[in-house]
Parts: C-alpha cells; structure tokens; sequence
C-alpha cells in the first residue's frame, strides 16, 4: 500500500465509501468517526501521513478544534473534507492550515489530485520551514539590534541578542512609533535614515548617540533598507549597530595620531637640529630616513631625495661632477662595512668609520642596530654618526703629551637633567653614580639618598637584579641594549617603560659605567593593545560570519575574503586576494553574458564608486553567477562604502540564495495549480446531487429486472430524501438548523407519493417543535425513508384501511421518533440481528452514527422506535 491517511468521518455510509474508493488509489485508510478518536489516532499513529478531516462531527469536538489540536502536536498534511461551500466556514479552516478544502461528493479524482497536491505543498512547506528556520538562526546570529517598522512608523517586530541595548524594553516598544520610544534627537536621525532608505533603496552610516538606562552612553551606527522597494506600503528593517567600541578607539586612535605626529614633528625638529647623524636603513641598503646633518653629509638636495637610494648613488654622483678628483670621496672604502655586520649579527655594534668627503678626511663614530617591527622580525638598520675628527685630533695629541681629558661632573649634571626621559649613571657594582631630577620625581626620591645604593634596591625594592637587566647585558656585552618592562609605582599605579642602556668606556677603552634612560610608553602600550585587540575580533568576526564578506582597498583591489567566501564561491583565498574587483566579478559572469562593452561597464562603474563614494540604487542585488567548476547559483549582494584615509573602499556581504529562489518559484506554482483545482471542485460540486438523482431514473426506464429498478427507485428516493432536505436547509433563514415538522412533514409527502397507493394512506403526524442541524437530520431522514419504504411495501397487503402514525417527540436528554403502521405485522420468529437487507442494515448503522438505539416490534401491527441523545 502507499501513504496511510487518516479519514475522520461521522457519517458512516460517507466514511466506507470513500475508505473503499481510497484504497482502489492505493492508499492505505485509517477511520475515525470522532474528534476526540481522531486525536488519539494521530497521536499514536506516527504512520499516518496525510488526515482527511470533516468539520461536523455530531457530538464533542468539531473538525477544527480537532485538526487545531493535532496540528499543535504534529507537523502532517491535513485536508477538510466537508460539503460546507459557505466563505466563513472555509476562511475558518484557511486559519487553522493550508493544505486545502474538498467539498464532498467531488469525484476521487479530484480527492486524488487534492491528496498529492497537499503532500506536495507539505514537501515545499517543509523545505521553506527549513529555510526559515536558517534564516532565523542567521537573524539571532546578528550582533546588531534589528528592528521591524510599518510604513506609519510603528515597530512591527524586534530582535537582538543584547536585550540591555534596548533603550526601552521590547513590550513596550511593539505598537508604538519610534517618536514615541526615543528622544526626540536620536529618533529624528532614524525617521530621516527611513525616509532616506525609502527614496535610494538603502541608508547606511547615520550614526547616534543615547544614553541607555543602566548602562549608560553608547554610540549606534544605522543600516536601514525597505522590505519591498518602490512600494509606500512597504515595512523597513534597520540595524542599529553598537560602534561603541570602535568609537572609543577612534577618539583614542585620533589622539594618539595626534600625539603620535606631535612626537614625529618633535622627533623630526630634534633630529634636524642634532649636529650627529641619523639614519635608518632597509635591508636593501636604501634610505628610509635621514636627517639634515646627514642630507649635507650626502651632499643631497634636502633630507626626502635620499628616501629610496642608497650610498652609491650620492657616491657615483659626487665622482661624476668630480672626475679630475680620485680622492674627492673615497669615504667607507678604507673601513668594513658596517651594515652588513649588523645585518648578519643582528646585534648593535660600534664602528670607527672614516675617508674623504668633498676632499676632507673626516673620522665618525658610528653605532648601528638592528631595526625590528612589531614582530621583532629585522626590517633594516638605524645608525647615528657623530664627526670625531677634533676629537681623533686632540686624542692623537693628548696621547702624545700623555695628558688625560677630563669631564667636567657640571656638563654631566647639565647633559643628565637635558634628557625628557628618566635617566641614570651606574657603575659596574650597578651602585647608583648619578641621576637626572625626571628619574627622582617619577620615584618620589633625592639625589642624595639614592647615591652609592645598588639601582635594583632603590627601584624594585628587591635584593636581587632585575631580570632582563639592561645595565647588565651592557656590561655582559658592552654594547648598547634596549628592552621593555614595567614598574609599580608607589601608587600602586602599573607604568610600561622602554629601557635603553649603553656603555660608558675610561680612556684605556674600559668598560667603567653605564647609562640608562627610560622612556614612558604607558599610553602607547594601551592603544597598540586596544589596536590589537580590536582588529582581531573584526578579523574573528570577518571569518566567523555565515555570510560571504569581500572587501577591497582604494584601488579596487580585494583585500578581504572570509572563508564563508571561499565556501560560496569555490575560489580559495589565494587565488582572488589582490585581483581587480571587477575582474573577479566579470569572471563570475555566466559564459553567455560575457562582452568586452560589459566589462568596460562594470569597470567604469566601479571605479567612480571608488572615486565618488556614493552607492547608487543597486546598493542590494540579486543575480545569477556561474562558479570555477561551471556550476551556477543565485547570490545576494549588499554592497556598502567605508572611507579611509587613503580613499574609499568597497564591502559586499553575499549570500547563497538558490534554494530559496527555487522554492518561492515552486510554492508560487503549486498555489497557483490549488486554486484552479478548487475552482474546478466547485464547479463541479454544485449540480452533483441532482445530476446523480437524473442518471438514477433514466437509468431505472433501461432497466427490465424489477428487483435492479426496485434497488435503482430505493437509491433514488434516499438521494431525494438528500435533496429534500438540503433544498429545505438553504430556503430556511437559518441554513444551518431546520424544523424537524417542516422538513419531515414535506418529506413524508414526497416518498408517499412515489408509492401508487400512496394517497390512500391515512397519516398521522405529531411532531414537537425541534430544531435540528444537518448532521442529525441527514441520517434521521434517511431512517425515515427506509422505514416508511418498508411500510408501503410489506405492511398494508390486504389492508382496506391503512393507517401511518408518525411522531418525534423530546424528552430530558433523548429523542424518540417511532412509526406505527396497523398493517400485518413482523413474523414471529423476527430478529433484527439476522437481517440481511439493505435497507435495514442502513438504518442500524445510521442509528449508530446518531449514538441512538433502533427496536421492531408488534404492536397492531409494527412499531418502529429509534431513540438518540441530544
């Protein structure tokens, strides 16, 4: 067998009639002919796989109630199956699911037809739940506050997962305006971001401030977008982002720009006016820094032309206007080259350098280091140079008159308390020599009660060295030594300090002292910190996303590709990364799209976007791309600008919508196909009784056999008993309750004239005043029908005064209707159990359907009583 359905059905004829005529279709058919054994079923029954529901189902719980309860606890296709056709009564169940409506007595094709278009709609409604349910998940995936508004303004709907965000709490945002729920300030710049969305398709970048109850002043950048542009109607979604953060460090970021281009202007203005020599190098030996006293020592134009240049440039130059001058520059042939010592040791060393320069022999004291990045990864050197040549001069003539040079303690005082940073003099016992008055006001402390103490002792407050002591490696090296630490002050307060230490040689070239200076780089620790961790959780955030992020700089060259990307697209980072954007998006062209015109196009475009900034109305696009191994999908793409310093950049978020453009296009056609169907059902529907009773009596005149015209007059006078009675339910003001004595008295005139004798039948009626719906007077009509049939055929032979009593009479709960003839009576030996008529079958199982007991007995003649619940 195929797919089980459920058939719930009180009326029992109905209920075996269509089971049979189900099964020939192959389905398999369960029956239920209450609400309440309809739940029960579905419940237990995982096998069930569609349920066919009627709405009346006589006492207890209607079909509604009973499909509402099953649906509550079971996702199943379920159709109503009733002969309502009134536009309440289908509105009612479009409430409770879609899967559709069949008005009974509809061909089995129809039900067929209606049966797999709801598995099909099920299929689709599942696939589209699932893509829901994604979509959902993407929606609380979203860091940002998302909200939903009508086209009055009013906040249709609200989603976050930082609930604390909310200016407001959610419930009393919902139904009320934006002007209602926010300061007047903040919801004047989201009213005027909608108002922008609705005329450009998109708003991005209003940003506002609002000080949120319990937590304070936060920063909120919007994104706002129509769900449906073009259209006045249309509801609008707009992000509100918290940029909290990322404010705060922009306001950091810009003082410490500030500060840190005071400090490069400071740092210039000192190098500048410095009569030593410094320098930075690359590994390439090109310049990347200089100062003036260097720029005049190259004989370069000013201290930018030696940026990207090395020594032999301004050499080969020198010589060039020289020619007639062997020895105009011969300067650093004479000595090792230094760069390439340091470059190889990575280690900071001291050279004595000298030659001629412009025909001048000239001595310099060189000292060169490693220059390292973030990374400590070497990057090229730094070197200072300081002209020795007097000095080389009054050496040569002190050692001569073996005279010794010595510094006066006033210029070191001078020289010591000149230097911005803390600073101090140690011997090799580190016993503290001298400090400079910046050393003893961060320290809280006096020259003379730090004099001749060990500097770990006065400083750390520990009886042993520092470790990573700079003053030691100095002494263990006798080079220069640099290193970063941090000191707790008396405060309590943490300070990071850079430590530079170099070496302090006697004129016998021994090592006797050694300098140390400190500079403060506490803020600049915080923000290089802050920096840090800021860019990885964009980058986390980047890679994390579900959404497809591609990113490129100002020239239109992608710099950022997320593995979502990688996934969409089946391009790895290392094939796209650096490659013009428009060439990346050409590429994903389908073949046939493909033109040199088109290409210019999408080049030009994008370029005046990277020039102007401004996103047209294609800021979200939808299109058809075709990937690396030819496979194609739909794809989503928002795009948006972010403004640098160096230009704009361009940031597209894409996402993957084939499946859903497939099942909007397939759930599109199957509603279509559903209302030609129903359509087609209530066409066809409306003229089946009668045209079912027509077929019956023509059928009957072709008909010789009395007992086939006999069965074919039975069937037609039950369908008449139908008709009698729909024709009396829909003539009545109330269609849905109907006189008990209007509709039997009526058809008790209609099946007695059928009958020859009919006329002749003295009848009496008593009816109380009942009122009856059509699930209880269907089958008693019927009961009716079959009894009075009955009577005119066996009771009244040789009866010369027949005579028909009728009553329907109401008691507490129950009502009686009992038919006494005066004709011949049942046999003696009659039991209603045995009986295999038709007629007499049908009126015990309508009997069962009214929940009602049916007796027949003798009594002058024969007396039939049926007595049902109400």
């Amino acid at each position: 067998m195929g797919n089980t359905i459920l058939l719930v059905e009180d009326e029992g004829i109905i209920a075996l009639s269509t089971k049979m005529g189900l099964e020939k279709y192959g389905y398999s058919v369960i029956t239920a002919n209450t609400g309440e054994k309809a739940i029960e079923i579905a419940g237990k029954s995982p096998s069930v796989d569609l349920i066919l529901m009627d709405i009346d189902l006589g006492k207890g719980i209607d079909g509604t109630e009973a499909a509402r309860q099953i649906l509550e606890k079971r996702e199943i296709p379920l159709l109503f199956l009733s002969s309502h056709t009134e536009r309440e009564v289908v509105k009612k169940t479009e409430k409770i699911t879609s899967y559709g409506y069949v008005v009974k007595n509809s061909s089995l094709t129809v039900l067929d037809a209606s049966i797999k278009m709801a598995f099909k709609l099920c299929n689709a409604n599942h696939t589209l739940k699932t893509t829901v349910d994604k979509f959902e998940a993407t929606l609380n995936a979203i860091p940002d506050l998302l909200f939903e508004i009508n086209h009055d303004g009013y906040y249709c709907d609200i989603r976050t997962k930082s609930p604390e965000l909310f200016f407001r709490p959610r419930e009393e945002m919902i139904g009320k305006t934006i002007s209602e729920t926010l300061p007047p300030k903040q919801a004047k710049i989201i009213i005027s971001a909608i108002n922008e969305a609705s005329i450009t398709g998109i708003s991005h970048g209003k940003q506002y401030k609002l000080d949120i109850p319990g937590i304070g002043e936060r920063f909120f950048e919007l994104s706002v977008a129509p769900v449906i542009k073009n259209n006045p109607d249309s509801h609008f979604i707009y992000l509100s982002r918290d940029i909290t953060e990322n404010k705060n460090a922009e306001i950091l970021l810009s003082k410490s720009e500030q500060k840190y281009k005071q400090l490069d202007n400071l740092f210039r203005m000192i190098a500048d006016n410095m009569e030593d020599m410094l320098w930075a190098k690359d590994l390439d030996g090109k310049f990347i820094f200089v100062n003036k006293t260097t720029s005049r020592f190259l004989s370069a134009v000013d201290t930018d032309e030696p940026i990207g240049k090395d020594d032999m440039f301004f050499v080969n130059r020198e010589r060039s206007l020289h020619p007639d001058n062997p020895d105009w520059i011969t300067f650093g042939e004479l000595c090792i080259n230094s760069d390439d010592v340091v470059t190889a040791s990575k280690t900071t060393g001291r050279f004595d350098e000298y030659g001629n320069i412009k025909g001048k022999f000239l001595f310099l004291d060189v000292i060169k280091s490693p220059l390292l990045n973030d990374q400590n990864e070497m990057i090229g050197t730094i070197g200072a140079g300081r002209d020795i040549t007097e000095q080389k001069i009054i050496e040569k003539e002190l050692k001569k008159n073996k005279g010794n040079l010595v510094n006066s303690e006033l210029m070191l005082n001078a020289i010591f308390n000149s230097n911005p940073n803390p600073a101090h003099l140690v011997n090799t016992n580190f016993e503290i020599i001298l400090t400079n008055s910046k050393l003893l006001e961060l320290k809280n402390l006096k020259q003379e009660s730090v004099i001749g103490k060990k500097c770990y002792e006065v400083y750390q407050n520990s009886k042993e060295k520092c470790a990573n002591c700079t003053v030691e490696k100095v002494f263990e090296t006798k080079v220069p030594f640099k290193y970063e630490n941090q000191l707790t002050l008396p405060n309590g307060n943490i300070k990071y300090f850079e430590t530079y230490a170099y070496p302090v040689f006697d004129s016998n070239n021994q090592l006797v002292y050694a300098v140390e200076t400190t500079k403060d780089i506490t803020n600049q620790k915080k923000t290089e910190f802050f920096l840090r961790e800021s860019e990885k959780k964009y980058l986390l955030l980047i890679e994390n996303i579900e959404d497809s992020i591609v990113g490129t700089d100002e020239n239109g060259r992608i710099t950022i590709w997320n593995k979502a990307s990688e996934r969409l697209f089946g391009i790895s980072n290392n094939e796209v990364v650096n490659e013009y954007l428009w060439d990346f998006h050409y590429k994903l062209l389908p073949l046939e799209n493909r033109d040199t015109k088109l290409y210019q196009k999408m080049k030009l475009s994008i370029n005046n976007l990277l020039k102007t900034g401004k996103l047209d109305s294609n800021a979200v696009t939808v299109r058809e791309i075709q990937k690396p191994d030819e496979s194609r999908i739909f794809i989503q793409s928002t795009f948006s600008i972010i403004q640098t310093e160096k230009g704009f950049n361009i940031i597209s978020i894409n996402r993957n919508i084939t499946k859903q453009k497939q099942e909007n296009e397939r759930i599109q056609q199957l509603l279509a196909e559903k209302e030609i169907l129903l359509k087609e059902v209530h066409h066809r529907v409306k003229n089946n009784m009668s045209t079912l009773d027509s077929m019956l009596k023509l059928q009957r005149e072709e008909v010789h056999d009395p007992i086939a015209m006999a069965a074919l007059e039975d069937t037609s006078m039950r369908i008449r008993t139908m008709i009698e009675l729909y024709d009396k339910l829909y003539r009545s003001a109330d269609y849905t309750n109907l006189s008990a004595e209007v509709y039997f008295s009526s058809l008790i005139e209609e099946i007695l004239s059928s009958f020859p004798k009919g006329n002749s039948i003295h009848v009496n009626k008593e009816f109380d005043e009942l009122f009856f719906d059509v699930k209880i007077l269907h089958p008693l009509g019927i009961i009716v029908n079959e009894i009075i049939t009955n009577v005119m055929k066996y009771a009244y032979k040789d009866i010369t005064d027949p005579v028909l009593n009728i009553s329907l009479k109401k008691y507490t709960n129950t009502v009686s209707l009992v038919v006494q003839d005066n004709g011949v009576g049942v046999p003696q030996n009659f039991d209603i159990e045995k009986q295999t008529g038709f007629g007499l079958r049908l009126i015990i199982l309508l009997a069962a359907q009214l929940q009602g007991e049916f007796i027949i007995e003798n009594n002058n003649g024969t007396r039939s009583t049926l007595t049902f619940p109400v």
